[in-house]
């Protein structure tokens, strides 16, 4: 990277003095240029991943725009400082600027380390952050610390576009949208509307209105904190205000989010406005959106009032050699003119050349071996969408069996990266009393799918879970192709005596594989399982992701009573013969029948 040079010369007393710039050497251009290839081909696919990712996701559809605005803000507040620096005095002796060897160091280190992690273990989400760790590191070595104190502020705003690692974002989620459903229900008491809470639903006489991810506020959070951090950036204010400004910025977002769902609910069910659903819902968002990011201002606003900025010293008074007042002493005797002094630079041109074999070894070792993880045999993008899956209609499943009838089929379309699946298809069963819901979920990416979370999230309470093996002469119709499949079975209950019982698997989205066999990997703590994913993922032996994308089958069978034992071996029968119809069915099968999309009961 070149180095920013001191001006030329100094004007002193009518007299030009030589001030001696910093000299790069050479090779320093080459060798830089051959780092930035290698990095490039070396990270360049898992950034392009990422990138797209994040593009695509309702949560980070914002980040490609909020980087332009900061690499935007950050050029610009570079160009000022320059251009500042330029017009300044230069005293004599003053080394020319350049960066500190152990600063550079260390920055170059924190990320060469990420970098190499990424490129080892195959990760994007480790590429996007040795991305956001270079930037400083470049800018340092460009021209010190007077060329990286300008980008800082742009810099931060970088960082509220990184997803939270380990998918904890996925608990977050569910985090907020159990708190908008309690601050909702709150609020509907106050208005006097009657209702009944029942997790993240909220149950009205005839109707029920479920929090979806996007009512939970996890987008607008997300949005908000990065335009609440851009705008303190381009404000220049100081970091004192960022620590408040962006945790009340947190606050507003969660606080609108709940506005919304009370206002969905009270005119809908009280005005009958279209806003529960379609385009008002929408509309309601950005309504809320809007005021959340106006209360964001107004704190940012009532900070400014309540400490107002410095203000400017008169410049009269900020001239350092402007007398203060005649002096009739002769002048002092001239100044030799000596050339400034030098600090010594660093190496560049063997330092980047290092890192240039480095990245460059790293990326033959990616090209001969193939990707470690993160790769699949089918690329993430095609495995989050619906046409992942087996097309099912209607009728892949039988109209009557073992006096079961079925009733009602509906699919339901979600967005990609939705923690209930991006497409279910659900048939409704009927025998005597009994009503049970038949559902295929997926795909999954992560592989098998813990649904106690998603339940408990609808209001449910799990008093039991377990999982067991379930051979061929245990079922009741037929064999499966291998033994030894797993299923969980949970028992529910509900408020007001409703109680319930479930019974899912897992599948491979490929050959349908059974996914239950290490029942080891569901017990602990969930960081416990999140950790023991990333090790697997790291070994540099593997030929693909540990977690095998999957699609989930279940049944679901409810009411207002206890079901028996017998009851429960009747809904537990039915699942058997359908999830291996559903495993079993061709991938060139007709696609699903038109239906009304509707939200699933089951999930």
């Amino acid at each position: 990277m070149p180095t920013f040079p001191a001006p030329a010369s100094v004007r002193l007393a009518g007299s030009v003095i030589a001030v001696r710039p910093a000299r790069r050497p050479r090779g320093a251009t080459f060798a830089a240029g051959a780092a930035a290839l290698a990095g490039l081909l070396a990270l360049g696919p898992l950034l392009a991943e990422i990138v797209v990712r994040l593009w695509t996701s309702p949560r980070f559809e914002h980040a490609p725009l909020i980087w332009l605005a900061a690499a935007a803000l950050g050029g610009w507040r570079l160009r000022e400082s320059l251009v500042a620096r330029q017009e300044e005095p230069v005293e004599l002796g003053e080394p020319a600027a350049s960066p500190r060897p152990w600063a550079e160091a260390v920055l170059w280190l924190l990320a060469l380390l990420p970098t190499t992690a990424a490129i080892l273990l195959g990760s994007g989400w480790l590429a996007l952050t040795a991305a956001f760790l270079v930037v400083p590191a470049a800018t340092y070595s460009a021209g010190g610390g007077a060329t990286l104190r300008p980008i800082l502020p742009a810099w931060a705003v970088l960082w509220t576009t990184l997803p939270p690692p380990f998918h904890t974002d996925a608990d977050l989620v569910l985090r907020l949208q159990g708190l908008a459903a309690k601050l909702a229900s709150a609020a509907l008491d106050m208005l006097g509307r009657r209702h009944l809470p029942a997790g993240v639903t909220v149950e009205l006489p005839g109707r029920s209105y479920f929090v979806e991810e996007a009512c939970s506020g996890v987008n607008s959070l997300y949005a908000l904190l990065a335009v609440a951090a851009l705008g303190l950036a381009w404000g220049r204010r100081s970091w004192w205000r960022w620590l408040i400004v962006l945790p009340a910025a947190v606050g507003w977002a969660v606080a609108a989010n709940a506005a919304r769902v009370t206002a969905a609910v009270e005119l809908s069910a009280g005005l009958g406005w279209p806003v529960a659903e379609g385009f008002g819902h929408d509309l309601l968002g950005m309504l809320t959106f809007a005021a959340a990011g106006l209360l964001t201002l107004s704190v940012d606003a009532l900070l400014r009032f309540a400490v107002p900025p410095a203000e400017a010293v008169p410049a009269e008074l900020d001239e350092p050699n402007a007398p203060l007042a005649p002096s009739a002493d002769p002048p002092p005797p001239p100044l030799a003119a000596e050339p400034a002094t030098e600090r010594r630079p660093v190496p560049r041109a063997a330092a980047w050349g290092a890192a240039a074999v480095a990245f460059g070894l790293l990326a033959g070792w990616r090209l001969a071996v193939g990707p470690a993880v993160d790769v699949a045999a089918v690329p993430a993008s095609t495995l989050l969408t619906p046409a992942a899956l087996k097309p099912v209609g209607e009728d892949s499943l039988p109209a009557e069996w073992n006096g079961w009838r079925r009733g009602e089929f509906r699919t339901v379309t979600r967005d990609r990266d939705h923690l209930d699946g991006p497409f279910s298809a659900q048939w409704v069963y009927r025998r005597g009393p009994l009503e049970a819901t038949i559902s295929m979920d997926g795909p999954f990416a992560e592989g098998w799918h813990d649904l106690r979370t998603c339940y408990t999230a609808g209001g449910w309470a799990c008093t039991d879970a377990v999982d067991r093996v379930v051979t061929s002469a245990e079922e009741e119709e037929g064999g499966s192709e291998a033994d030894g499949d797993v299923i969980t079975r949970l028992d529910l209950a509900q408020p007001l005596g409703r109680r319930g019982v479930v019974f899912f698997t897992s599948y491979a989205v490929d050959d349908d594989a059974n996914l239950g066999a290490d029942l080891a990997a569901r017990t602990g703590s969930s960081w416990t399982r999140r950790f023991e994913a990333f090790r697997d993922r790291s070994a540099p032996d593997a030929g693909h992701a540990a977690a095998e994308p999957a699609y989930q089958v279940q049944v679901l069978a409810s009411g207002y009573r206890t079901l028996s034992d017998e009851e429960k071996e009747a809904v537990e029968a039915l699942f058997h013969a359908m999830r291996r119809r559903l495993a079993a069915l061709p991938r060139d099968a007709a696609p699903p029948r038109e239906s009304a999309s509707r939200r699933t009961a089951a999930d």
